[in-house]
């Protein structure tokens, strides 16, 4: 199973979470967008055990690509990980979510 690997505290718990898996993936092809959930874990040590993951985010991914063959959950982590966009500045309240948090995440596979 691939997942993203970087250290971020949860917005939720405070807690740092390194592992990142995505648990859905809805794409809709007339409004030209996806939306990803991702859980959230303290590590792959964890996830691995059978533990719980902090939390559960939604990432809105847009345009999709032309080919809608493209569209799957190797192309929705590379989405999740691409470089803050120029100038993008993050919100500041109770719950906010970084729809970039992930930018510079690396893909790996626990099968490695």
């Amino acid at each position: 199973m691939k997942y993203i690997e970087k250290s971020i505290e949860d917005e939720q718990t405070g807690a740092t979470c390194s592992y990142h898996e995505i648990t859905t993936l809805n794409v809709d092809f007339i409004n030209d967008n996806a939306v990803v959930v991702v859980a959230c874990y303290v590590s792959a040590k964890a996830k691995a055990a059978g533990k719980n993951a902090l939390s559960f985010n939604s990432f809105n991914l847009s345009p999709l690509p032309e080919d809608r063959n493209a569209v799957g959950y190797d192309w929705a982590l590379t989405q999740l990980i691409q470089a803050l966009p120029e100038g993008f500045t993050p919100e500041d309240y109770p719950g906010y979510i970084n729809p970039h948090a992930l930018a510079g995440g690396k893909i790996k596979d626990t099968a490695a």
